[in-house]
């Protein structure tokens, strides 16, 4: 992807992000954004600010169509296939890079802080003996993979990585341990490919053929895969070695959540289960009437589904059982101040009381074509299509650092 790095930092705080030559551009005849309805003295009536207010640099007749909150970083992708990533602690735009020329599937970018990548791609020599992890240096990366490709940029913009997939295309976003990828197929398959080499490490069919539709995902040195037939499964990140497998009674087609307390998945038989790391259930499923729909979100107490019946719904993550459910609320947002700030089906945002469900505040978001989801930012971000972005935040907030985010 030679010149494919569009533009790198500008003016302003550009001291901050070590940036000295600034980037002209022509200007977007994009239409100009309605301004948010909520204003200063109405989030100051609320105990909350405008902490910042940022500009993405669109290029003429460039639009905003998908934007994405992701620890420190805020990216939006465009009409023209262009990622941009936005510093979520300043508001100051950081690079941008062409994904891909083809119109085909990109899927969400991964933050990795850590990822280990040589300068240059490996030959012969390095995919007989792959270098030591030890002794490659780490780098912040941004990871994004469309049908066919894959692109790794570095915190500056630079592109580390830009290749095709060989023999196969990707059929959901791919994950990382920041050394291989692990992508699945349209045709039941997942594979595992070597970032420094390009090249595949090993593929496996999945429990006899059953396609992949949620997104992998990577945890303590295991990928955990669901498939449209129900089935749990554990590979080891290395070999792909089979480590255990579960069949739930229902599809599992939407993002499932694994951390350290186990695997969550809402599952097609309209059950949000619970399982330990040995396929063991956590507590017995909670059961709702209707489908789900969107990805599965999860703060310290809680597990937040969004269903077609009943709303956004909260679950309590050590019983596995039903807080709330509240059919005007869409997606979580942020979590400030011990409030849950969730988007509503009206496009405003309310403050909810996590454990009861009840609503203390709501703040109007007409304007918003776009409000991303990080339940660790205590921020909500919210974006107009033409690119106007802002930041929201508890009044008495102060300098939000990137060593916040990695602590969370």
């Amino acid at each position: 992807m030679t010149q494919r790095v569009m533009w790198m930092m500008i003016l302003a705080y550009g001291s901050l992000m070590g940036c000295t030559t600034p980037v002209s551009y022509a200007p977007s005849n994009t239409p100009t954004a309605v301004e948010p309805v909520a204003t200063k003295a109405k989030l100051k009536s609320l105990g909350l600010q405008y902490y910042w207010k940022g500009k993405v640099p669109l290029q003429p007749a460039e639009i905003i169509t998908k934007m994405w909150a992701v620890d420190d970083l805020i990216y939006f992708l465009t009409n023209q296939r262009n990622l941009y990533a936005f510093n979520a602690r300043v508001g100051v735009p950081m690079w941008a890079v062409n994904v891909t020329s083809k119109p085909e599937p990109i899927y969400a970018p991964t933050h990795y802080r850590g990822m280990q990548l040589t300068k240059e791609v490996g030959g012969v020599k390095e995919i007989q003996t792959p270098p030591s992890p030890e002794k490659i240096k780490s780098i912040d990366a941004t990871l994004i993979n469309t049908a066919t490709r894959v692109v790794v940029i570095d915190g500056k913009g630079k592109v580390w990585r830009d290749f095709s997939y060989r023999n196969f295309s990707a059929g959901a976003k791919a994950a990382t341990n920041g050394w291989n990828i692990y992508v699945p197929t349209p045709t039941k398959l997942a594979y595992c490919v070597r970032l420094n080499e390009a090249v595949t490490c090993w593929w496996r069919s999945i429990n006899g053929g059953e396609m992949i539709k949620a997104p992998m995902i990577v945890y303590d040195k295991n990928v955990f895969i669901g498939t449209m037939d129900g089935t749990v499964k554990l590979m080891d990140t290395e070999t792909g070695g089979h480590t255990w497998r579960k069949t739930l009674p229902g599809t599992i087609d939407t993002p499932f959540h694994v951390d350290g307390r186990g695997i969550f998945v809402a599952c097609g038989d309209r059950n949000i289960h619970g399982l330990n790391f040995s396929g063991v259930a956590l507590w017995y499923p909670c059961t709702f009437d209707s489908e789900f729909v969107g990805p599965m979100r999860a703060t310290d107490r809680s597990l937040l589904q969004r269903t077609l019946g009943e709303g956004l719904c909260c679950v309590n993550v050590t019983t596995g059982k039903l807080r709330w459910s509240n059919t005007k609320l869409v997606k979580p947002v942020a979590l400030i101040e011990g409030k849950m700030f969730c988007l509503d089906t009206a496009g405003n945002i309310q403050a909810i009381n996590e454990i009861t469900g009840k609503a203390t505040i709501t703040i109007p978001a007409t304007g918003f074509d776009f409000v991303g989801t990080n339940l660790r930012a205590k921020s909500i971000y919210g974006a107009t299509s033409n690119g106007i972005v802002y930041c929201i935040r508890h009044e008495d907030a102060g300098i939000l650092t990137s060593e916040e985010f990695q602590r969370q």
